[in-house]
Parts: structure tokens; sequence; C-alpha cells
């Protein structure tokens, strides 16, 4: 008997038997689009061998099909759902169309369960078609029904191997529960296929990459067969854009730089407005070091995209590198003004500003990052390091003691000999002696052959006239490890002339002065007072003018004026 339904259901009804037939199989229909305002899909016209019953069967389905339908679209989602369910049940597997629709629309509503329900009949037919059996593996993994979602992807390779989704819904399965050996199998299997399609090799290459990364005991292997999956892409001459740009993506990923160089040239070649192939080719330049072919392809790339603050920021990058510091700044500059949000560039900003020393603007970029982005490590020692060269010393460290502790609990590692030791010589400029010792000694304890902090500490302790014999040996090992640094050089003589020995002192100074850049006023007072214990007035008087040249020292100057 008929179940009683209401005009406008009848309707509906009327509408769908007199539909064409829909075919169950490989070639079903696809269903509705899941926005609730579709037809459902059309029912199927009883086969000879069909009775009255299975007709009956089957409209009555579609009958509370369309009810939900309509539910659904009144926004009666419980409702909906209560007609779903009993048309899935009047006609369990008897419609594939009609399965995959409920279950996709149960999925929708986030009620996994009942999708299962819905399509599990219809997939364990044996006619039914790879998307119903991918439709139930996915909602199989999507519970933690690892086992199962198995099982029926496996059959889903049996019906379509040359497809490449099927492996690709595997593959991860196999190697969360371990069988990566397994997986290599399978994939193994589908690189014997005679696929004619780039897409399928380029993507069994990727396959084969989730397992190098995930099996280091197939690492190697996986390696090679995906190198070989690559190449067979590679051999079909793939034409459209997406592909050859994943292609170029395998080849850079697989370590074959130049196959990768070549089918980026020839998608800049073929493309000329398409920025994705010029930003790989500057990735894949910078990664080697090559800063004049990756400057080429970023200024391209800038041509292409003006608004892209990443092309300015790498841009800025190659300045630096080259030490062109203006333009590094301009470049980082206009990074974040086309993304005030992007931090690094704040940070490499100030660092060229520091090293074209305009320090001030260094410290205003800061502070502007400051108030936008909070704190940084980074950040906050560039401050320190520009204040220090202002001579703001306590500011600086403030700085440096805010960066040690934003460095402490999750990136100790910034906190390494060369940071313990800048703040022990900043103390030292600023006189607190005591103080400087104990973090040049910190740094010593991080690195015990740090040349910088063992010529910093021998030298301090000359100077203050004690530990002479020990600060020597430290001064000899920075010497050791840099024979040629004439600050080393001028320690060593001037450790010399303060154990009473000016003559074994003078080469070290005259080396020193001979290696410094420009005239040092240290270097050159220390020289002209070894000169002068050597009797040689002239000489002495020479050195220390030079020292005067470079910076005025009443002390100095006392020397000169009596010196005849």
């Amino acid at each position: 008997m008929q179940p009683f339904l209401t005009p406008r259901i009848v309707l509906l009804c009327g509408a769908l038997v007199s539909l064409p037939a829909c075919q169950t199989g490989s070639h079903a229909h696809s269903s509705p689009p899941l926005d609730g305002r579709q037809k459902a899909p059309a029912p199927p016209v009883a086969s000879r061998e069909g009775s009255d019953r299975d007709l009956e069967r089957r409209v009555q389905a579609y009958s509370s099909f369309g009810a939900g339908l309509i539910a659904q679209e009144n926004e009666a989602s419980p409702r909906a759902l209560e007609f779903f369910s009993k048309a899935v049940s009047a006609d369990p597997g008897g419609n594939e169309a009609l399965s995959l629709d409920v279950a996709r629309r149960y999925l929708v509503l986030q009620d996994t369960n009942r999708a299962i329900a819905a399509v599990q009949a219809t997939a364990a037919l044996p006619e039914s078609s790879p998307a119903a059996k991918s439709l139930l593996g996915y909602l199989y993994s999507r519970t933690g029904r690892v086992e199962e979602a198995i099982a029926v992807y496996r059959q889903v390779l049996q019906q379509t191997p040359d497809v490449i989704q099927g492996y690709q819904a595997i593959i991860p399965l196999l190697l969360q529960t371990h069988r990566g050996e397994e997986a290599l199998k399978i994939l193994d299997s589908a690189s014997t296929k005679s696929v004619r399609d780039p897409g399928f090799w380029i993507q069994l290459s990727e396959l084969y990459g989730v397992v190098e990364s995930n099996e280091p005991k197939l690492k190697l292997l996986a390696h090679q067969r995906s190198l070989a999956a690559a190449a067979k892409a590679d051999a079909l001459k793939p034409a459209d854009l997406s592909s050859l740009q994943r292609l170029a993506e395998r080849f850079s990923v697989l370590g074959d730089k130049n196959r990768a160089e070549a089918i980026l040239q020839e998608l800049r070649e073929r493309f000329p407005a398409n920025s994705v192939a010029a930003a790989r080719l500057a990735e894949m330049y910078l990664r080697e070091g090559k800063t004049r072919e990756a400057r080429e392809q970023l200024e391209a790339l800038g041509r292409l995209n003006p608004a892209n603050p990443a092309t300015q920021y790498y841009l800025g990058m190659i300045a630096l590198d080259d030490k062109d510091f203006r333009k590094a700044a301009e470049r980082f500059e206009r990074a974040v003004g086309l993304n005030p949000d992007f931090e690094p560039a704040y940070a490499d900003w100030a660092a060229a500003l520091i090293s074209d020393e305009r320090e001030a603007d260094a410290i205003t970029v800061l502070e502007k990052a400051r108030s936008k982005l909070g704190t940084s490590f980074r950040r906050e020692y560039l401050e320190a390091v520009a204040l220090t060269r202002q001579k703001r010393f306590d500011d600086a460290f403030s700085h440096y003691l805010a960066a040690e502790k934003l460095a402490t609990p999750k990136q100790p590692e910034l906190l390494d000999h060369r940071f313990y030791f800048q703040i022990g010589a900043l103390l030292e400029r600023a006189g607190r002696a005591s103080e400087s010792e104990k973090y040049v000694k910190k740094a010593l304890e991080l690195n015990p052959e740090y040349p910088e902090a063992l010529n910093h500490l021998g030298y301090t302790w000359v100077e203050q006239g004690i530990n002479l014999d020990k600060g020597r040996e430290m001064i000899q090992r920075a010497l050791k490890a840099e024979p040629d640094n004439p600050a080393y050089l001028d320690s060593m003589g001037w450790v010399w002339f303060k154990l009473g020995k000016p003559t074994e002192a003078l080469p070290f100074l005259r080396r020193a002065s001979e290696l410094m850049p420009k005239p040092d006023a240290t270097v050159e007072e220390h020289l002209g007072d070894v000169l002068q214990a050597l009797g040689r007035m002239k000489e002495a008087k020479e050195a220390w003018q030079r020292s005067i040249a470079v910076e005025k020292n009443d002390a100095v100057q006392k020397k000169l004026d009596q010196t005849p």
C-alpha cells in the first residue's frame, strides 16, 4: 500500500517518475549540488525482471527523499534528516545516485555515521562505481575505521588502476598504520601502467615522495622511484602551466636542480605574465647563493607584481648581502609599506640602517615595530646595538636584558657566546668593569676559544695591571686563531710593554698599525709610547700626532707638548 502523500509531494513524485531512467554502476549520473534546491536524482525504471513491488519500493524511497528536500529547503534540518533516512531505508543499495546524494547531504550536515549507512549497501554491490566506494572509504577514514577504509580503497584500485586518486587515498592510510613496504609495493604496481597523462606520473612521484619522507628505511628506494616517475612525466612533455610548475618543483625537491631550472626557464618564456616561475627561480637561486641570477628574477617579479612585499623583501636581502645598505633599507621600507604586518622586514630594515650608520632611523623603525607587533628577541637586540653606537650604554644594556628574557624560555640557542660578549664589551665601554668581566667570562664558558673574548679579557687585565701572564696567554690564543687581526696584535704589543719589554712589543704594534684599514687612535698611541720607551722620540711624536688626528685626547696631547 502506498503511503499518504501531501499534494505537493504527490506532484514532486509525479514529476520524478516521468524523468529519464537513472543508470547505476560506473556510469551513474553525478549527484545534484548540495544546496537543497535541486530536483532529486531521477528514479530507475523497473527492468523486465523487476516487480511492481520493486517499483513501489523505489517510488516510496523517492517520495521520502523529496519530502526531505522540501524540509531542508524550509530550514527544517532535523525533519529533512528523518525523511532522508526513510528514503535510504526504503531502498537500501537499490539506486546509487540516490544513496550517494543522501550520503553527501548527511556529510554536509556533519552526520558521518548516517552518511556511512546511506552509502554502505550501495558500495557493497559488485557493480557499484569507484565513486561510491571512494566516498565510503573517505567516510571510514574520517571516523577512524582505517582498516575498513583501506579494504574499500583496494577495491577502487582494482576497478581503476590507471586513476591516481585511489593511490592518493590509500597511501597515507598505509603509512599511518606503519605499512611502508606495502605502500611502496602499491606505488610500484602503479608505475607499471601505460598511462599517457603526465599528471598521473607527477602525482605518482609526489606519492613516492610521501613514502620517502615517512619511511627512513625506504628513503633511498622511494627517492629513486620518485625521480623515475618524474622523468616519465617529463618525457611525456606536459604543456599546461600547472603540470610544468609541479614538475619543476618535483625535480627541485629531488635534487635535479638543472632540470628544475630548465623547466622554470621554459615557463618564463611561454608564460611571461605568470609570476610563479620567476618566484621559484628566485628562491632556487637564493638557496644556491646565485645572487645575480636571483636578482634578475626578483626584479622581473617586481615588474609583474610590484605590490608583492616578499619580492621587495628578497631584493632587500640581496642588497644587504652586497653591502648596499642604503638600497637594502629602501627595499625593506617598501616591503613594510606594502604589508605593515611583515614582521621580518622591520628587523632587516633596522639592520640595514645600522650598517649604513643611521642609528637614529633604525631606533625609530624598531619602536614602530614594537608598537605594532610587540617585542621580539631580534628587534630588542638590534635596538641595543643601535643604542651602543650612540653611546647610550645604559639604555642599550636594558635592551640586551630584554632580549635575553625573551629568548630564555623558547630560544635559548640565541643566547650564545657572541651575545654575552657584546654585553661584556658594552659594559666595559660604560666603565662597569666588574660587570663586563662577568659577561665576557660567560661568553668563554660557552666557547672557551672565542678569540674576541680571549683578547678582550686579556687586554682588560693588562690595562688594569693584573693577571699579566694569564692575560698574555689568552691574547696568544686569540692571535693563534687570527694571526693578522690588528686588534689582537695591538693587545700583544701592549702586554709586552706592560711587562717592561718594549723591544718585544714594537713588532706587534708596527704590524697592527700597518694592518689597520685606517689609522686607529689607540694603536697609534700605544706605538708612540713604545717608541718613546725605546728613545725614538721623533717617531713617537709622529705616532701620537696620528692618534690625535683621529680622536682628540688630552693625555696624548700632553705627551706631545712635553716631548722636545
